[in-house]
């Protein structure tokens, strides 16, 4: 069954919020590793997750969110284009730490700075695309008739 335009902005509205829960824990995680030079290498699960989290919610937004936005109003393919790119951009830094955590060559402390560095880029990139599409005007599924004419 097709889910209907509120059932798609709810659950990107609703997995957003859960991602952000993770950025912020694995945030918190990598100040703590940076204090007290904890063991970097309990970050590495966790992100891994977070990676693969991201990769099911890009592949959801591509698939039914983006051609809601499409549809929107005029701004619609623009707003599509910007957060296409912003998708395009966030697989590609996915693919790079998954593969620095793979490799083992980097140093634990360079790991943890790219994973802060990572989670920074995201929660930039998930304000944006909640200012540019999420928000109350733009993700409206009202239908609005404006300067309608009855004579």
């Amino acid at each position: 069954m097709t889910p209907t335009p509120d059932e798609i902005l709810h659950r990107v509205q609703d997995e957003h919020e859960a991602i952000r829960t993770q950025i912020e824990s694995l945030l918190e995680s990598t100040r703590e590793v940076r204090r007290s030079s904890a063991d970097a290498p309990r970050l590495w699960q966790p992100t891994l997750e977070l990676c693969r989290t991201l990769q099911r919610h890009l592949d959801f937004e591509d698939e039914a969110f983006l051609p809601l936005l499409a549809d929107s109003d005029a701004w619609g393919p623009v707003r599509v284009e910007s957060i296409g790119d912003d998708h395009r951009a966030e697989r590609a830094m996915i693919a790079a730490l998954v593969e620095d955590i793979a490799a083992g060559t980097r140093s634990d402390a360079e790991l943890v700075d790219e994973i802060a560095w990572f989670l920074k880029a995201l929660e930039h990139d998930m304000f944006d695309e909640e200012r540019l599409a999420l928000d109350g005007d733009v993700a409206s599924t009202e239908c609005v008739s404006i300067d309608q004419s009855d004579g």
